[in-house]
Formats: structure tokens, C-alpha cells, sequence
């Protein structure tokens, strides 16, 4: 199985498999990981999000950020159309901070 995100800034994606003893290990996908017979990949875009990865302060990793793409609207000093985007992070699963 394989799970994870695509953007422009890289991926970040978790990969499980298994051999012919049916033992199954896991890690991340990385440069140089090599398919040996079939590998079925399905992609799901979610409209009207980003997905970005910027650094963060406390823990120096490029955490993932889930921001929501808004309209368009016209900037008020140049008149050029731009849109704009509200960002939040996710919450802890321990319910703290955002």
C-alpha cells in the first residue's frame, strides 16, 4: 500500500509491502525505490486545496500545511487578478495547538 502527498514542493509518501514469506515492511519512499513486477497507483486531487510544506520553527522539518484555495479577486494596488488562501495546520492528535 502507499499513502501520502504530491505537490510542487516534493512528496512525502509511506509505502508497506511485503515478499514471499508474506512479511510486510514499511518505511518512506524515496529516490532509487525499485517496482519488480506491478505497481497500480491511484491519484486523488482534492479540489479547492494546497497542500504545502513549510518550515517549522519549533521542529526545523518541513511540516505539512492544508491551505484552502479562495476565489480570485483583484489586488487593490496593481489590479491584477490573485488568489488567496487561508492556511491551517492540523491538529495534534493529542488536540493541542494547531
Amino acid at each position: 500500500s502507499m499513502t501520502g502527498t504530491l505537490g510542487r514542493q516534493g512528496h512525502h509518501i509511506h509505502l508497506s509491502v511485503s515478499d514471499d514469506k508474506c512479511q510486510v515492511f514499511g518505511g518512506h519512499m524515496v529516490r532509487g525505490c525499485i517496482v519488480r513486477t506491478t505497481a497500480e497507483i491511484a491519484l486523488g486531487i482534492l479540489d479547492g486545496l494546497r497542500f504545502t510544506r513549510p518550515e517549522d520553527a519549533r521542529t526545523g522539518y518541513d511540516e505539512l500545511s492544508i491551505g484552502r484555495l479562495m476565489p480570485f479577486k483583484r489586488s487593490s494596488t496593481s489590479g491584477a487578478l490573485e488568489a488567496e488562501t487561508e492556511t491551517k495546520k492540523p491538529r495534534r492528535p493529542d488536540g493541542g495547538g494547531r
